[in-house]
């Protein structure tokens, strides 16, 4: 489902005070590295300076008959509403051929908001920060490179004390 983004980049009613937000990527299905890229390179057409992790493979968590998945975190900062960074996400996600099926499968390309600065948010639409972050360490070790003092704003622990606490038995290993 596409979401509109000329209502976004055109009005002042969207913007808010300027947050920290934390996303996390993932892909296993097609170039996996070029589709991390990919999006990176979608997300700077409309966030400057992005902070991104190093990219990190993992056997695939929940459904495990599956390629594994390369993961990467990129940190931004932005004025856009978390509706409204949601949205981007999902258009920028309509970039990738869309795979539907089971929970946790194959996917070209997954853009999750992991913390959206301190904010939380539970919604139909929108979980954050995102309810199971804390328990993979395939979205804990690339948070770890670029925000590991991040608090979580629910668990008030940082990203390097939840990972510490993890019991996520998944190989992370780093790509690059």
């Amino acid at each position: 489902m596409q979401l509109p983004l000329s209502s976004i980049s055109n009005s002042k009613s969207n913007l808010l005070e300027e947050a920290e937000v934390i996303l996390h990527l993932g892909s296993n299905l097609g170039d996996r590295r070029s589709n991390l890229s990919r999006v990176i390179e979608l997300l700077s057409t409309h966030f400057e300076p992005l902070t991104v992790s190093s990219i990190f493979e993992t056997d695939a968590w929940g459904v495990i008959d599956q390629d594994p998945f390369y993961n990467q975190a990129v940190r931004l900062n932005t004025t856009l509403s978390p509706i409204d960074l949601l949205s981007i996400c999902r258009n920028i996600g309509l970039a990738f051929p869309e795979k539907k099926g089971q929970r946790w499968g194959p996917r070209y390309m997954d853009i999750d908001i992991i913390f959206f600065g301190e904010q939380i948010i539970e919604t139909n639409l929108l979980k954050i920060p995102h309810p199971r972050m804390h328990l993979r360490n395939f979205v804990l070790i690339p948070l770890l490179e670029i925000a590991p003092n991040y608090i979580h704003p629910v668990l008030n622990k940082t990203v390097e004390e939840l990972y510490l606490e993890s019991s996520d038995y998944l190989d992370v290993r780093i790509l690059n």
